[in-house]
């Protein structure tokens, strides 16, 4: 595989990376200002650059990456989106540089990720805060931690993206940390870490079906739960209890679904990290059941294939499973007891071969 010097002629002044990630349960509630339990991959975005000083008022980005070899795509901070992976790319530069005061260079950047494309496990956050880190090191600015750089790609997701995601993403993949759930609050972005029980295999299942969530299903549902809050007059579904849920039945049907879900989705994260603290195993697997039963019956974001996948993960063995991400396709959250993800997995890839383990 070519490399940073095989298209830029020099060895890159830096390089770093950002992992993808899974929500083991918290579904749509980030931009609802409440709480979720993600944590990350292995699978990690790789990202090579360097600069040089021109004379030209501007910030000139070339770009590649490993998934199209043979297409390199020059630009300008000043040209239109390319409407391509690059505006994850272009847009973070554009943010930094926008922040730091940064012109007149040309930045060469190669990408190499192992993170997959449209598996609901973060991708393009992970882009984004690679690049954000790589800005970073490139220009050696010492005044953005980590949280701030989850800030920094959330911002270029929403307005430069243009799509109305919350901080989730972007913030597991900046702030977490390898064999830890991430207990964060989306509202104040206090977070703690919760490790992972051990002696249990905590799987990533791609089910073959790929998702978009730059359309209009996703916008429809931030725009439902804004009209909800709008209808019980408060900020964000966050501010309903467990205990007030039947607040939310002076609402018309479809935004009583979708409060419905929210509210409940909070609450089960924080019996999950309650479950994982006490290494009740039990009482996790049946939470993470609910949100995939939420995400079906009340926020209507899963299809009958991820809904197969899961019933079938429970028969052949997994103590638990859901379906994780955006949303209509993806990926699924699994767990098994350790010594049962052989017999699991060979019966599950010969039952759907489209199947990936991430």
């Amino acid at each position: 595989m070519k490399k940073f010097k095989d298209y830029y002629g020099t060895a890159p002044a830096v390089s770093v990376s950002a992992p993808g990630r899974a929500n083991l349960i918290g579904e749509h509630t980030d931009y609802n200002n409440g709480f979720v339990l993600p944590f990350p991959l292995q699978h990690a975005v790789h990202i090579e650059a360097s600069f040089t000083k021109t004379q030209t008022k501007e910030v000139v980005v070339n770009l590649v990456s490993s998934l199209y070899p043979d297409n390199k795509i020059t630009t300008s901070l000043l040209h239109d989106k390319t409407k391509t992976w690059a505006d994850y790319v272009v847009g973070s530069i554009k943010t930094i540089a926008e922040k730091e005061g940064i012109t007149n260079v040309t930045i060469n950047v190669f990408v190499d990720s192992q993170v997959p494309v449209g598996a609901g496990v973060s991708s393009s956050a992970a882009l984004e805060v690679a690049t954000i880190r790589a800005m970073i090191a490139l220009f050696q600015i010492n005044t953005i931690d980590d949280v701030e750089v989850a800030k920094l790609a959330k911002k270029t997701e929403n307005e430069y993206i243009n799509m109305p995601c919350g901080i989730m993403d972007q913030f597991v993949s900046s702030v977490g940390k390898q064999n830890y759930a991430l207990l964060l609050d989306c509202k104040t972005l206090q977070y703690d870490r919760v490790p992972l029980v051990p002696h249990y295999d905590w799987l990533v299942l791609k089910s073959g079906i790929s998702h978009q969530l730059v359309n209009s299903e996703y916008e429809k549902r931030v725009a439902t739960c804004q009209n909800a809050c709008k209808l019980l007059n408060v900020d964000s579904l966050r501010d309903i209890t467990i205990d007030e849920i039947d607040r939310i039945t002076i609402l018309p049907e479809l935004e009583q679904k979708r409060a419905r879900h929210v509210i409940t989705e909070n609450h089960r994260v924080l019996q999950s990290v309650e479950a994982l603290r006490n290494k009740d195993m039990k009482k996790l697997a049946r939470l993470v059941l609910e949100s995939h039963e939420s995400q079906k019956n009340d926020y209507e974001i899963t299809v009958p294939q991820t809904d197969a996948m899961v019933d079938d993960s429970l028969k052949f063995g997994a103590l638990t499973a859901r379906q994780t991400g955006g949303g209509f396709g993806g990926s699924l959250v699994v767990i098994l007891e350790e010594g049962k993800k052989e017999a699991w997995w060979q019966q599950m890839k010969k039952k759907y071969p489209a199947s990936e383990l991430i």
